[in-house]
């Protein structure tokens, strides 16, 4: 008697995948038929005989083709494997190199100090050793005594700046609480250095014939209270 029996159904008899069973139809070693819009699958014993060696060498395709597909899987897993023990051993190899080429730097610059701290203390002893070496007495009797450098009164005054000189001459001449030293009011007038010189020489020529003016020994003062105008009026 025939069978009729889903796809689904005719698979699980059969032992084999939903697309064997599509396979055998279209190759027409079983027969279907249609009904209410669902297709059977029309089993007779012949082609249920015919079924079983066509189950076994169905299975065996499908066991070859996994097979090989897990060859194939593994072949590439071990390709990924060497690739990355490849990768290890070159990570391996470039962290041992910088740390050869780290340890060589850091011996290099403690060298380097030791041998100049060597060299500061050498010369440091050579330094003590002159100084504490004794001089023979008849060293110096025929030794000429040299003659101190004659300085200029003015050499030093010569080479300080205008405010340096303001401190010193305000210093020395701060007893005179009438007075006002020159430099230091046209320096707060803000005069430009060719006015300064200017009027400097002018009341210079003629302190002594001015009662406003005072010069002591070169260095000028004004009577506070007066303006430079009035000063100069008078002149």
């Amino acid at each position: 008697m025939d069978k009729k029996l889903t796809v689904i159904e005719a698979a699980k008899l059969l032992g084999v995948s939903k697309e064997a069973i599509y396979n055998r139809l279209r190759r027409g070693s079983l027969q279907s038929v249609v009904e209410d819009g669902v297709k059977y699958i029309v089993l007779t014993k012949t082609s249920l005989k015919e079924s079983a060696p066509l189950r076994r060498n169905d299975t065996s395709a499908e066991h070859n083709a996994y097979i090989e597909l897990l060859k194939t899987q593994l072949e590439e897993m071990k390709h990924k494997n060497e690739k990355l023990e490849a990768d290890k051993e070159r990570l391996i190899a470039d962290k041992e190199r910088m740390l050869i080429e780290s340890k060589e730097k850091i011996e290099m610059i403690y060298k380097e100090r030791d041998e100049q701290l060597k060299a500061i203390l050498s010369l440091a002893n050579r330094q003590i050793t002159q100084t504490e070496t004794p001089v023979p007495p008849s060293s110096f009797q025929n030794t000429p005594i040299p003659t101190p450098p004659v300085v200029h009164p003015f050499e030093e005054a010569d080479v300080l700046e205008e405010e340096e000189i303001y401190q010193e001459t305000s210093v020395c001449f701060e007893t005179y609480s009438d007075w006002r030293d020159l430099r230091s009011y046209l320096k707060e007038k803000g005069f430009s250095k060719k006015e300064k010189q200017h009027i400097s020489d002018t009341l210079s020529k003629k302190a002594s014939q001015l009662n406003n003016v005072m010069d002591k020994n070169g260095t000028l003062f004004i009577k506070k209270g007066k303006k430079l105008k009035e000063i100069l009026g008078d002149s």
